[in-house]
């Protein structure tokens, strides 16, 4: 039964694998098939860690599509089941990744309150690409919002932090503002 489990499990992860492919390749409906597939897997070995990656993996591409009630549907259950099994990092990377998906579609207002919250956890654990991700993030949906202090307090955040793939960001943020 073991050896069965193992062999649904790795199944599951070749799916996720060419679900990856594919996404990268720019191919999403073909990826949305493979982690659906990868879910299924998952789900039969009963491996939450695996179940919570797919979710994770269709709200992402669900995101890069702009469905975002989808991503918003499998970004809560990967948030669950990461709680469930006590992976806090990834629970808050979701949570990040979901709030630059709001980002990504306009929704300025919605992309605050996730990222705030996961920000706190970064900043405890003292992760700074993703304080510096984040606060670009918060930046932009800040500057949008109207809450020009704010914006400007995490545009010179992302700026201290000097990781290059955020500083344009930054920049370009900072001169709207």
């Amino acid at each position: 039964t073991a050896a069965r489990l193992e062999a649904i499990a790795a199944k599951s992860d070749i799916e996720r694998l060419e679900g990856m492919i594919d996404q990268f390749a720019g191919r999403f409906d073909s990826a949305r098939t493979h982690y659906l597939a990868s879910l299924q897997l998952a789900e039969a070995a009963s491996d939450a860690d695996k179940i919570a990656k797919a979710h994770e993996d269709l709200a992402q591409t669900a995101g890069r599509q702009g469905r975002m009630d989808e991503a918003e549907a499998h970004a809560a259950k990967a948030m669950a089941y990461y709680d469930e099994i006590g992976n806090r990092l990834q629970l808050e990377h979701m949570r990040a990744d979901l709030a630059g998906m709001y980002l990504n579609v306009r929704q300025f207002e919605a992309t605050i309150e996730p990222s705030e919250k996961a920000l706190l956890f970064f900043e405890q654990i003292k992760h700074e690409r993703w304080i510096a991700a984040i606060s670009a993030n918060l930046a932009e949906a800040y500057l949008e919002t109207k809450r020009l202090d704010e914006a400007r307090v995490m545009v010179f955040r992302v700026l201290r932090a000097e990781i290059a793939t955020f500083r344009p960001y930054a920049l370009y943020t900072l001169g709207h503002i």
